[in-house]
């Protein structure tokens, strides 16, 4: 189960998570208390939710993609480790882990932490340099929270447009 601690300073917050949970959308819902702003690591589902946002949208390959691929490979192939012998350690097919390595596609966020766990790195060793800065960033405000609140909210269509005018503002692009 992903917690995801809530900020006191959130307001209604703790109304839409209940809601979500008697709604039968969420299973179980820990709602924890802190003083002072949470760091990314100790929320993985937060963590999710960013990950996501990065590897949903866009053409593929991207900078990105061909970025995680590029460190999985890397790792695979220090390890001496065949294509099929890492798919079958974390559960996928061999053209799954080649389209993974070759920017195709994104890996899953369990199959990121499997492929963690296999080579004995952080998950975050796979994201590259200049995006991983983002997620480093540190601390996650409550804009931050309230800004995935409203994202979670959208329609897929209205994320993509989100997404874009939000890249557009910030000068961010995965395909630059």
């Amino acid at each position: 189960m992903y917690t995801t601690p809530i900020d006191t300073r959130c307001g209604g917050a703790r109304k839409k998570l209940r809601a979500a949970a008697s709604s039968g959308l969420v299973c179980e819902i820990q709602i924890l208390l802190y003083e002072k702003r949470t760091t990314l690591s100790m929320i993985p589902d937060l963590w999710k939710a960013i990950y996501d946002s990065f590897t949903n949208l866009g053409r593929l390959p991207n900078k990105l993609s061909i970025g995680i691929g590029q460190a999985i490979r890397e790792c695979r192939e220090e390890a001496g480790m065949s294509q099929a012998e890492l798919a079958r350690r974390v559960y996928k097919r061999r053209a799954s882990i080649s389209d993974i390595e070759n920017g195709k596609m994104y890996p899953d966020i369990e199959t990121l932490s499997y492929i963690s766990r296999v080579f004995q790195k952080p998950m975050m060793y796979f994201i590259p340099e200049r995006y991983r800065r983002d997620l480093d960033a540190g601390e996650i405000t409550v804009e931050d929270r309230e800004l995935l609140m409203v994202f979670h909210r959208l329609t897929d269509s209205r994320k993509i447009i989100a997404l874009e005018q939000m890249k557009a503002l910030s000068g961010w692009d995965l395909d630059e």
